[in-house]
């Protein structure tokens, strides 16, 4: 995974129509289903209606799934982030569980602990934030998760703070 600094503009939309593109290109399919223009449109519009722009991101996804197989892992990652961010919760946990069934990762552990909570099984996200803490033993509040937690976007970074306090992560 990436570690993309800048708040200027959303990376994790750039990258991922980036490499949708690119994966496109590589398969001789047509350039217009991702051309660069629907890259900077799709920067453009974040900051206009993110719900809109968060669709289009998991019709992405969804589609380079198909288009690449073999990458799924990858693009369900991007996929468990748009999820979140959108709220979508089921679809969230659905993408963090086959994540972990086929690549298990610590951060992993946050995210389902932090989506448990959000869909009010707050004594299984207790079990799951017990999981991360042991193995993340550096995270023990609050502020110690934003140091560490995604921000590809405001509503990314704000959902998984908000499932993480409700799942018992102190301040």
């Amino acid at each position: 995974m990436f570690v993309l600094p800048s708040k200027i503009f959303n990376p994790f939309l750039f990258i991922s129509f980036t490499f949708l593109e690119f994966k496109v290109l590589k398969l001789g399919l047509d350039k217009k289903y991702c051309s660069t223009r629907a890259i900077n449109t799709s920067v453009l519009s974040l900051a206009k209606n993110k719900n809109t722009t968060l669709k289009k991101l998991i019709l992405a996804g969804k589609k380079a799934i198909e288009i690449d197989p073999v990458g799924r892992m990858e693009w369900e990652g991007w996929l468990i982030f748009c999820y979140i961010s959108k709220k979508d919760l089921d679809n969230a946990l659905n993408s963090i569980n086959r994540t972990i069934q086929d690549a298990p990762h610590n951060r992993l552990f946050g995210f389902k602990a932090a989506v448990l909570a959000l869909m009010g099984d707050i004594e299984e996200s207790k079990v799951w934030l017990k999981k991360y803490t042991d193995e993340r033993p550096e995270v023990k509040t609050i502020a110690d998760y934003r140091k560490v937690a995604p921000e590809m976007s405001e509503a990314l970074t704000n959902n998984l703070i908000e499932g993480m306090k409700l799942a018992g992560l102190p301040e």
